[in-house]
């Protein structure tokens, strides 16, 4: 057997180390590149889930409130329901639907009630504020409305209209943006008044000499239905509180 020459055994070894160092240079930076992408993937995942985290807290910022609603659509109107303001029938049955053109109206604001604890906006009073998220769910103060209506409400005042304007058909419900006024229809301005006077007197929250006056006023000329009184008595049975308005009536504190 012929022995290769030295100068060819040399450049075998030569080339199959610059081989293996090629090798192991393409191997770290394999590495490196499968580090940075799992880095990459996990501050991407983490910011995924902060932010899924943080929208779930915005969602659902009063957890009593989200309870106190589906209370509202599935115990205290089972199958249907009437609006308050406009008397307009509504079915629970398929919600999908409902949502379109049905929302919930808290009658006396909540914004009156964040200025009254100044606890700050309502986002803010919700995170906050044990006490606003207790008032915000109390179902009392809590009616099913048509959302053009809820909405052009906003947090305005009750009172007197002049000119008697329809701006919604043959809802007799008025708005005075200029004078921020909203006046109901006679026949649930009793049930308005009693729901305005129990927030004040249950959690002793401020409420303006006109506007009280006015809330009495309203509660001696058009006292409680029998649907009013079902109402309270399914809502009393939920939250294990009465509105004395109501179930008690006429109510003086």
């Amino acid at each position: 057997m012929r022995k290769k020459p030295i100068f060819i055994l040399i450049g075998t070894i030569l080339s199959a180390a610059i081989a293996y160092q090629q090798s192991a240079a393409d191997t770290s930076s394999n590495n490196r590149n499968n580090r940075a992408s799992h880095n990459s993937s996990s501050k991407n995942g983490s910011a995924k889930n902060n932010s899924s985290n943080a929208y779930a807290k915005r969602r659902y910022a009063n957890d009593e409130y989200r309870k106190a609603l589906k209370n509202m659509w599935t115990q205290v109107y089972p199958s249907s329901g009437r609006t308050i303001y406009c008397n307009k029938q509504f079915s629970t049955r398929n919600r999908k639907e409902r949502k379109k053109y049905v929302n919930a109206e808290h009658i006396f604001p909540m914004s009156w009630v964040a200025k009254d604890l100044n606890c700050g906006k309502r986002r803010q009073c919700q995170e906050n504020s044990a006490q606003f998220r207790a008032i915000e769910s109390d179902l009392h103060n809590i009616y099913p409305a048509l959302i053009n209506v809820n909405k052009a409400r906003s947090n305005f005042r009750f009172g007197d209209v002049a000119g008697e304007k329809r701006q919604f058909g043959t809802c007799d419900f008025e708005v005075n943006k200029r004078k921020r006024i909203a006046e109901p229809d006679e026949t649930v301005r009793g049930e308005v008044a009693r729901a305005i006077l129990y927030m004040a007197y249950q959690y002793n929250l401020s409420l303006h000499e006109k506007t009280e006056k006015l809330m009495r006023q309203w509660d001696r000329q058009d006292p409680p239905s029998k649907e009013e009184k079902r109402r309270e008595a399914v809502i009393h049975k939920i939250q294990g509180r009465e509105n004395p308005y109501i179930s008690r009536y006429p109510f003086t504190k």
